[in-house]
């Protein structure tokens, strides 16, 4: 990704982010940790070629670009506005803390980083899954969320984990769209698929 990229990906990014009418705190967010959200990678090893400035933006476009396709082929109906807030904010706890901290930090180990890990975690700031921290971010800026946009960002880690055993077989319509659409996401996102 080239620095051109991350910045026309930013300015969809906000377009869509802002587009959401339901969703007060948005813009908050968005002027606060806009930084944050540009500079932050999807994932941490270079195994990803979201391993970079600029990733999380590319995942969750690419999230949402799939997620629209996926329902539009299937016929399948969701609220947009829930579907672009779950694709654009599933994985924004990445950023870190909304006071700034990240929580990617670049790896300095010249061995860690000869074995494909770009990036370590910032022991500085509270220990969250992903998810958890997302959902911490949304809900600091006043982000409300509907029970089944709550639900599909807390369990975007993952069906298959253990903390989200409890809600199989009650998957709605959006955590479905959305989970497929992460797959085919992260389908072109690693490298060596």
């Amino acid at each position: 990704m080239n620095v051109s990229n991350i910045e026309k990906n930013w300015e969809i990014y906000q377009k869509l982010a802002l587009s959401i009418g339901s969703k007060t705190g948005v813009k908050d967010l968005l002027d606060k940790c806009g930084e944050q959200i540009i500079i932050t990678p999807y994932k941490d090893r270079d195994d990803w070629w979201t391993a970079a400035p600029g990733g999380l933006i590319y995942h969750s476009l690419l999230v949402l670009k799939h997620a629209k396709n996926v329902a539009k082929s299937s016929a399948i109906e969701v609220n947009p506005e829930s579907l672009a807030t779950v694709c654009l904010f599933h994985d924004i706890g990445k950023i870190g803390d909304p006071s700034g901290k990240p929580y990617f930090l670049e790896q300095e180990s010249s061995w860690h980083r000869e074995r494909g890990q770009l990036y370590t975690y910032n022991p500085n700031i509270q220990k969250m899954t992903f998810p958890h921290r997302s959902l911490y971010v949304l809900q600091s800026f006043g982000i409300a969320l509907e029970p089944d946009e709550f639900v599909t960002i807390m369990t975007s880690g993952g069906q298959g984990l253990e903390e989200n055993r409890f809600y199989g077989g009650g998957e709605t319509k959006l955590s479905m769209l959305f989970n497929i659409a992460q797959t085919l996401a992260a389908m072109e996102e690693k490298r060596n698929i």
